[in-house]
């Protein structure tokens, strides 16, 4: 009889923990890396709300985070408007005994390791770039942003009226051999401009990268303008990225001094944006009809703030998955081989009093794997933000799908509006952005789908 009793208790006991747990919908978490959601069918909501997010100051370096890839160049996007990319970053370097490198100099390269996955607008059109000393001593520990003031010093070196080779390897010849070398951008500095600010600095501040970083403050890779079509992306953490100082210690010995911009300098990317008289000028404004076409770019240019007002509809019910489902728009004149669309979308929270990412985001970009080409595996699967290829009705589409399934179970259980933010995931390192057609496009509309229990 007492175990009876024992077994009826306890069977109410858990029944009762259910009963609680599906009432706290948010606290019912998804298992990692289940990719149902990309399939799941159920309500499609148009109910939608979507306006222009802008800001013009971006963050583009601080404590936590800072870019491996940057961009450099201009940009003159016929949807989009004006957009320029300059590269900043200290010079560091592994001290010698001597300074010999500063007499009998062959040479001075400065050697930036392309990112072809990060190359924009016309760069088959021949380009131009300068590059600067910079006077003003950048900290690790500071806050920099896309505006932040970077005063330029003196010009140290050029490259006129360049095709960037992004195939191609590149061949160095050396005294007894030569090098082949992954596809990168050269440019031969003025060796005496260069020597010159070497000697003027005191002997220790060759001796303690410390001392020289606050003295010699790094160099700036800055575009002509109206002499660059296309923006190339660049690498400088990369190994083959540096500036190599060629120089004969003897009459018969050759010799190489290397600074460096590998993860332990501080580097950022200043940018602006300038939409002008375009479709993004109409969008950013008002005039554009959002529930038509809505615009997300990176850098300072606009992204989207999406509402979706609360329902009496979901109350009471079980939510399997919450799915959002844009359809990239196709328009007229808009080269997307040029100028390319997001590569990997993301989403802030807006509710909360100040900017955070949703938690499906959060909960996948911090269980996720970073791979070398700059995407998240498990990102992908578990949020999505991606741009994948289907077929409707005869009809090819690029769709992006969000998973926004943990987000939206504590809007329900709370009764409360979701506000957040689209933006790129790469915002600060590249020049991507898209069209989406809006949540009224008479054949594509921008769509939440939601998926009940029974």
């Amino acid at each position: 009889m007492y175990k009876v009793k024992f077994t009826i208790y306890f069977s109410l006991l858990f029944a009762f923990i259910f009963i609680l747990a599906c009432n706290k919908p948010e606290e019912v978490k998804l298992d990692f890396l289940n990719t149902d959601w990309i399939y799941a069918k159920g309500i499609d909501t148009f109910t939608l709300a979507i306006k222009s997010y802008k800001k013009d100051s971006i963050e583009t370096l601080n404590e936590t985070f800072q870019n491996s890839s940057i961009v450099v160049g201009i940009l003159d996007d016929p949807m989009f408007g004006y957009a320029k990319s300059s590269l900043n970053t200290q010079l560091r370097f592994t001290p010698e005994k001597d300074n010999l490198f500063l007499s009998r100099v062959d040479s001075i390269v400065l050697s930036m390791r392309y990112d072809t996955s990060t190359f924009y607008g016309n760069t088959d059109e021949p380009m131009s770039i300068e590059v600067y000393q910079m006077k003003n001593p950048i900290y690790r520990t500071q806050t920099y942003y896309n505006n932040s003031t970077i005063i330029l010093g003196e010009k140290l070196g050029e490259k006129m009226n360049f095709t960037p080779n992004k195939k191609d390897s590149v061949k160095i010849n050396t005294v007894d051999s030569f090098t082949y070398l992954y596809p990168q951008l050269r440019v031969n500095l003025d060796k005496t401009k260069f020597i010159d600010l070497l000697n003027q600095l005191a002997d220790t501040a060759l001796q303690d990268v410390d001392t020289f970083v606050q003295i010699f403050a790094g160099i700036s890779i800055v575009p002509v303008q109206n002499r660059c079509k296309g923006m190339i992306g660049l690498l400088p953490e990369h190994q083959d990225s540096k500036i190599t100082i060629y120089y004969k210690p003897t009459d018969t010995t050759h010799a190489q001094f290397t600074f460096n911009m590998g993860s332990a300098s501080t580097k950022f990317a200043s940018f602006e944006t300038d939409p002008k008289n375009t479709l993004a000028s109409q969008y950013i404004s008002g005039l554009l009809n959002t529930d038509s076409l809505f615009m997300v770019q990176c850098f300072n240019g606009p992204e989207a703030e999406i509402v979706i007002p609360y329902s009496d509809s979901w109350t009471g019910k079980f939510l399997n998955y919450a799915v959002l489902d844009f359809t990239v728009a196709e328009l007229s004149g808009d080269n997307l081989l040029q100028y390319k669309p997001i590569r990997l979308a993301t989403l802030h929270d807006l509710t909360i009093g100040h900017e955070g990412e949703v938690r499906d985001v959060f909960r996948a970009k911090n269980e996720s794997k970073y791979i070398p080409n700059g995407l998240f595996i498990d990102y992908r699967n578990y949020f999505g933000g991606i741009l994948t290829d289907v077929t409707e009705n005869g009809q090819k589409l690029r769709h992006c799908k969000m998973n926004i399934t943990e987000h939206f179970r504590v809007a329900q259980r709370q009764k409360k509006d979701i506000r957040i933010r689209l933006s790129s995931y790469f915002k600060t390192e590249s020049a991507e952005r898209t069209i989406f057609y809006g949540p009224k496009h008479p054949q594509y509309p921008a769509k939440l789908r939601l998926t009940f229990s029974e």
